[in-house]
């Protein structure tokens, strides 16, 4: 059952990279919503495991603690998905403040370039390419799949 989230999220990574090199400002609201599902359903495809297998669940957890990109997935889905956070974030000294001047544990910006704007996450003070993030959350759960199977 798990595989009908899989699929989502390889459709939505697919819309993803055919609008990566096209950020201008008229589409920008719909590749960031876009960008923000992505997350959203890749830091659910936890819930889907664990709802749709005998899988256990501490070797999932343990995926998921250790890898630094799945971290980034969970508090950018709780980030996009909650107006105000009722647990703190589990990420520590990753706090920025938005432009309402409300802390926000990472934050999303456009970057200018000549050869193309980027979006970027900025988590822990360091930048990381949007559209690479998706598509190395995504090569993780195939990878952890693949070795559950």
């Amino acid at each position: 059952m798990y595989q009908q989230q899989l699929r989502r999220l390889e459709r939505k990574y697919l819309a993803l990279s055919k609008r990566k090199d096209a950020i201008d400002n008229s589409n920008i609201d719909e590749i960031r919503d876009l960008l923000l599902s992505f997350f959203q359903d890749c830091w659910h495809m936890r819930d889907w495991l664990i709802n749709s297998t005998t899988l256990d669940q501490a070797q999932l957890t343990s995926f998921l603690s250790r890898s630094l990109e799945m971290n980034m997935c969970r508090e950018i889905c709780n980030t996009a998905k909650h107006l105000v956070l009722t647990r703190p974030t589990r990420v520590q000294h990753a706090r920025l403040v938005d432009f309402r001047n409300i802390e926000v544990p990472l934050a999303l910006a456009r970057e200018y370039d000549p050869n193309g704007d980027k979006l970027t996450f900025i988590f822990l003070q360091q930048k990381y390419d949007a559209f690479e993030l998706a598509g190395r959350c995504l090569d993780l759960w195939h990878e952890f799949l693949s070795s559950i199977v």
